[in-house]
């Protein structure tokens, strides 16, 4: 009677265009041979896109660090892909019609500033040495946690520039008490020397008698304005 004989064949050298291989380093493989594949060579088109995409980096990266550094945790992860996606959809690649894609940007998109902050007038004008901000509310902030009855903006000024350069200025206004009339603010930055463009960054900060609260849902944080200087 014929028996049933189970045993493996070991493989060593070439099959197939295939290469088996016993190495004591790495033990038994199975490659192509060499030469099977060669690399793809980059394009023009490729090659085009890596330099504008490291170009759009170049111009957003320091902005978005001073993003996460000064409004972190509220920052959500959300705003480096976001940014991206803002800055791809330039025409041009100028320092100013790129940052000129980011106006309107909330830094959470689940408590956002257009949510607490819905009658607002923002006017930027650029002056020799100087921006002047107006901040006009016709109503005071709709915050929906109980209890809150007081807030302050805290007013951001980004100037970017060449190489990485980012200068920056901040205004926090006092405490309002919703009781009281709604503020009407005029703000003056000083503007650095050969400054090309602006970010206006503006923050409501709700709280309980003057007193900052926890709650994400009492704070938003919006790019209002975009501007040449």
């Amino acid at each position: 009677m014929a028996k049933n004989i189970h045993a493996t064949i070991e493989l060593q050298g070439t099959l197939g265009g295939l290469v088996f291989v016993h190495s004591t380093k790495y033990d038994k493989h199975v490659r192509a041979a060499r030469g099977t594949f060669k690399k793809a060579p980059c394009n023009k088109v490729l090659r085009k896109n890596a330099s504008v995409t490291a170009l759009l980096n170049a111009a957003v990266s320091p902005v978005y660090h001073f993003f996460k550094s000064y409004y972190s945790p509220f920052m959500t992860g959300q705003v480096w892909p976001e940014l991206l996606r803002c800055v791809r959809r330039s025409e041009k690649t100028d320092l100013l019609s790129l940052m000129m894609t980011i106006e309107g940007l909330e830094l959470n998109e689940r408590y956002t500033f257009a949510k607490l902050v819905t009658n607002v007038d923002v006017t930027v004008t650029s002056h020799m040495q100087k921006i002047s901000v107006d901040i006009g509310a016709k109503t005071h902030p709709v915050f929906k946690s109980a209890g809150v009855n007081s807030y302050y903006y805290d007013i951001v000024i980004l100037f970017p520039g060449e190489k990485g350069r980012l200068v920056t200025d901040s205004i926090s206004t006092e405490w309002v008490s919703v009781h009281d009339e709604v503020p009407f603010y005029e703000l003056v930055f000083k503007k650095p020397a050969k400054s090309s463009c602006y970010l206006l960054l503006v923050k409501v900060q709700g709280g309980y008698n003057g007193k900052e609260g926890n709650s994400f849902g009492m704070k938003g944080v919006q790019v209002v304005k975009v501007g040449k200087c």
